[in-house]
This record gives structure tokens, sequence and C-alpha cells, in this order.
């Protein structure tokens, strides 16, 4: 399950619900949000999967803050 949420204002800007996401359903649910709201300065993601790495690590949080070239 993907959700992205306005932190600022606590709204649920989309839910996309899948067996499995992508990278590619990622950026389709930003790019959409993007033309309708237009570019945030940071995004936040946290909360990741991560598959490289040990098993005992395979979840681990992961917090990065990205400016978008507008």
């Amino acid at each position: 399950m993907l959700c992205i949420i306005d932190e600022f204002s606590r709204e649920s800007l989309a839910i996309r619900v899948a067996r499995k996401l992508k990278a590619t359903d990622v950026i389709e649910a930003l790019c959409e949000l993007f033309v309708s709201r237009g570019i945030p300065a940071h995004i936040r993601s946290d909360n990741v999967l991560r598959a490289e790495g040990n098993r005992e690590d395979s979840q681990s949080l992961s917090v990065r803050q990205h400016a978008l070239a507008a």
C-alpha cells in the first residue's frame, strides 16, 4: 500500500493498493499529484523496505528529503 499524505494539513493525497508496487507506480502517483497540485519543495519517505543488506536488517527506516527542481 502506498499512502501519500500532506504532513502539514494531514490530508491524504493518494492511496494506491496493489499486491506489488514498483518504482514506476510511485513515480506515476507522484507525477499525477505534481500536475494537479504543483511540485513540492520537499518529499519525505519513510518505512522503506530494502531488499539489499542482511535478512535481519531487511526492513529499515529511511528518512530522506529531496529538493525538487522547479
